[in-house]
């Protein structure tokens, strides 16, 4: 978990897209993200007693390169998508990658 949480964090804090929103997790509104804060949060939910192999999915939503959508559009196709596949009440991340032939909610 913490690979996942700390590659996209750091593309984020590098300035290679940023944070659209967060579920459950601490988020400052400054659209970086305090890995270990994030992390932290991600355990609060992970029963102590239970060992899961893991606790992390992956997912892109890749818009086509002629869609043009806000961070809200994206921020609201993202909930959308996570609450139809069952994990809308999961603390969650939302990352915005951009980069030179990238652009990834």
């Amino acid at each position: 978990m913490y690979g996942a949480i700390a590659y996209n964090g750091e593309k984020i804090n590098e300035a290679q897209g940023r944070l659209l929103t967060t579920n459950r997790i601490y988020n400052d509104g400054s659209g970086t993200v305090d890995i270990g804060k994030a992390m932290e949060g991600f355990l609060t939910f992970l029963p102590p007693q239970m060992k899961i192999e893991k606790p992390v999915v992956h997912i892109s939503l890749n818009p086509h390169p002629e869609d043009v959508l806000t961070d809200i559009e994206l921020q609201n196709i993202a909930r959308e998508y996570l609450e139809k596949l069952g994990f809308g009440n999961q603390p969650y991340l939302v990352f915005k990658h951009e980069g030179a032939s990238v652009k990834v909610a």
